[in-house]
């Protein structure tokens, strides 16, 4: 049965996320929780977050889940059995997926919200279940699809997840112009719909100065095909070959993170290149100070936050054509995905132009500083007030 709605112009919504602090596995989390505080800080609206950490039943088994697909036949029978509870409780991605759900559900008995505020895929069952079972409008955002994030290697059911996410939704939020033209590409999407809200940063009261010169190159991500690691190490190893005194470090874990390990011996640049492995985010200042330029290599990356957090840290930034973080950063090199002697001659020209490095890194840095998620938030609540009956 359908709510009644506040008076109020900002009405009680509730965001679902996989992420959110402290659970942060990329920038999912991050986005999920910039975004929330910037709600709260523009409007003082009333908001609730809900993540799986939440859950009486949640351990890190959960992320395990990433790695793995699914099949779906009929969505809207599968949201009916959680509804009516019951499905099946299966330790696969579907399972937990489904879990999530239904706690979901569970939590809104007593006083559901007004609005539903999804991020991505995995919490799109929760949403809709939400909207169906009250009568309530539903927002989803995509932060990254995963025809971007696999490409023709995606999962159907995530795929096929998603389109019917974006079919029952009132509004679909994409975080830059680059996954706009993907999602219509890709899905099936109508255009009255797809709505255009950038990320953004939190202000930091933080100097960070400016190195004299460029020596240590910076790669994070995860390793995987969509963020392309093999290429920052090709480039790199062009560049050291003129400069034998560059660094690259390397920040990340996942399924490639092996064959990197090796591809850097046989190239025998160990004492050059330093593979870090995850770092939480709250010690990534420390590495931000140690480099000099971020490489976003990315085949395809939605957005890009780390962009932002490197331009902020006072990074220079090169990164590819199909890098949404370049709306936010125009002054950012920007060169074709594998147009290796591009990026090697990008590079070299801002390590051999001191001055020409160091007025590229201020640019950068006031142009971090000129989106906030205050900014983003404001756009979301404008899309609220469209979808609000």
């Amino acid at each position: 049965m359908p709510i009644l709605f506040t008076q109020s112009p900002h009405p009680h919504v509730w965001h679902l996320t996989w992420e959110f602090p402290p659970v942060i596995d990329g920038g999912l989390g991050v986005a999920a929780e910039g975004i929330y505080q910037g709600l709260l800080e523009s409007s003082g609206c009333s908001l609730e977050v809900f993540h799986p950490s939440m859950m009486d039943e949640y351990n890190d088994g959960y992320w395990a889940y990433f790695s793995q697909g699914f099949e779906l036949s009929n969505i809207d029978s599968l949201l009916d059995k959680i509804i009516s509870g019951q499905f099946s409780r299966d330790d696969t991605l579907l399972g937990a997926v489904t879990r999530f759900c239904s706690w979901i559900l569970g939590r809104a008995v007593a006083s559901p919200p007004e609005i539903v505020h999804a991020h991505d895929w995995h919490s799109i069952l929760a949403a809709a279940a939400l909207k169906r079972r009250f009568g309530i409008p539903m927002v989803l955002q995509i932060h990254s699809s995963q025809s971007e994030r696999v490409g023709s290697f995606s999962s159907e059911g995530i795929r096929a997840l998603e389109q019917w996410g974006m079919e029952q939704a009132d509004a679909v939020i994409a975080v830059s112009d680059v996954s706009v033209e993907s999602l219509r590409a890709d899905y099936v999407v109508s255009s009255g719909k797809l709505h255009l809200v950038r990320n953004a940063i939190d202000p930091s009261p933080t100097h960070f100065p400016i190195a004299d010169e460029l020596k240590t190159l910076l790669f994070v991500g995860r390793f995987c095909s969509q963020k392309s690691p093999e290429l920052a190490v090709e480039v790199f190893r062009k560049l050291v070959i003129r400069y034998p005194f560059l660094r690259l470090l390397m920040v990340g874990e996942g399924e490639l993170l092996e064959p990197m390990k090796q591809l850097v011996g046989f190239y025998g640049l160990q004492h050059n290149i330093e593979l870090l492995g995850k770092i939480p985010p709250s010690e990534m200042a420390l590495i931000y100070s140690r480099a000099d330029m971020l490489m976003l290599p990315s085949i395809a990356e939605p957005f890009g936050l780390v962009a932002l957090e490197a331009a902020q840290a006072g990074l220079a930034v090169l990164l590819t054509e199909r890098c949404g973080a370049k709306e936010c950063l125009p002054s950012a090199c920007v060169v074709a995905h594998r147009d290796v002697d591009a990026w090697v001659q990008s590079t070299s020209r801002l390590i051999e132009n001191k001055s020409t490095y160091q007025e590229l890194v201020m640019r950068l840095q006031k142009e971090a500083a000129s989106r906030t998620w205050q900014d983003a938030a404001e756009e979301i609540l404008a899309i609220y007030a469209k979808i609000k009956p």
